[in-house]
């Protein structure tokens, strides 16, 4: 029976993203449809806010990464998880920085819980199976650009989300499975449970 909701899911995800046309409405996922799907589905989440400057700052970087997982048929989504972050708040953000990706928002925190997500920008590259149970292949930054809070590099030398979604199109397990992301801090929502262990 779970597979069966899944599997109803997957497809009502798909129908979503095959809707999809830059310049045309932005379509909203719910966290179930997130991590919904048959066996060896992959998806990349990454999650944002729309105040948080760090995160707008890779609105260019997230628009090349979404050009690069549409050529490697991988389904990338915008998670916001500020509970008051509405739906039309997130496909204002999405339209005003060009980024053409799907957007979730997760306002009771099931997908910061399934990932681990501790901050904004944070990626998570996940693999479902045929039970419903997720796998966290990745979590971390996109790359290594900040080395902290106001410090940039000079020159970005590790492209760690798109080496890890590189990997899972060719079939391949990414080299580095967790790295430290910088940004905004997500806030706990009161009476949410907290994190289990991602992936394990």
């Amino acid at each position: 029976m779970r597979f069966v909701f899944a599997a109803i899911a997957f497809l009502t995800l798909s129908a979503a993203l095959a809707g999809t046309l830059v310049g045309c409405s932005t379509p909203k996922i719910a966290p179930s449809e997130a991590v919904a799907g048959t066996g060896g589905t992959t998806r990349v989440l990454v999650f944002t806010a729309v105040d948080c400057p760090i995160a707008n700052a890779y609105a260019p970087e997230l628009a090349r990464l979404a050009a690069f997982a549409k050529e490697r048929d991988l389904t990338m989504i915008l998670v916001y998880p500020d509970p008051s972050t509405t739906v039309e708040a997130a496909q204002r953000h999405v339209k005003e920085y060009a980024i053409p990706l799907p957007v979730c928002c997760d306002p009771t925190h099931e997908l910061v819980r399934v990932t681990g997500a501790t901050v904004t920008p944070e990626a998570a590259v996940i693999r479902i199976d045929d039970a419903g149970a997720v796998t966290v292949l990745y979590r971390g930054r996109i790359d290594n650009h900040w080395a902290g809070i106001g410090q940039r590099r000079a020159q970005t030398t590790s492209y760690d989300l798109r080496d890890a979604m590189e990997a899972v199109a060719e079939g391949r397990e990414p080299k580095r499975s967790r790295t430290q992301a910088i940004g905004c801090t997500i806030e706990p929502v009161p009476g949410a449970a907290t994190s289990a262990s991602p992936g394990q």
